[in-house]
């Protein structure tokens, strides 16, 4: 998957394992990081675009965690460019498919627009 659209064809595997996190890195800055919590089983960080990144869009916050606490927590999903509803459904198939992959699997959401004021 290359949701950030990066020319990845001339990378090494381990180049290529770290692209995502350099990619987004260029694009956004790091504003503080919610620490994990039991509670909310994720931790998350807040970001803003940054000037050398030209990102179209504002504030995001990446989420990282348990799939099925992440999805409880979600009401709407991107499928190619348009952002739909997120139906019960629809979590139920990606829990399946998360099931279907094995253990040890990490989810990763994104917020979009997220107002400053935390």
């Amino acid at each position: 998957m290359n949701v950030l659209d990066s020319d990845l064809s001339r990378l090494d595997k381990v180049k290529l394992a770290n692209a995502c996190n350099q990619a987004l890195q260029q694009r956004y800055k790091k504003e503080c990081t919610l620490e994990f919590s039991r509670d909310r089983k994720s931790m998350s960080c807040y970001c803003i675009p940054s000037s050398m990144g030209m990102v179209t869009g504002g504030n995001k916050m990446f989420v990282k965690g348990a799939p099925e606490g992440i999805l409880d927590r979600c009401t709407k999903a991107r499928v190619g460019t348009e952002t739909v509803p997120l139906t019960q459904a629809a979590k139920a198939v990606i829990l399946k498919k998360i099931q279907d992959y094995g253990t040890g699997f990490v989810f990763v959401a994104q917020a979009e627009n997220v107002p400053v004021h935390i």
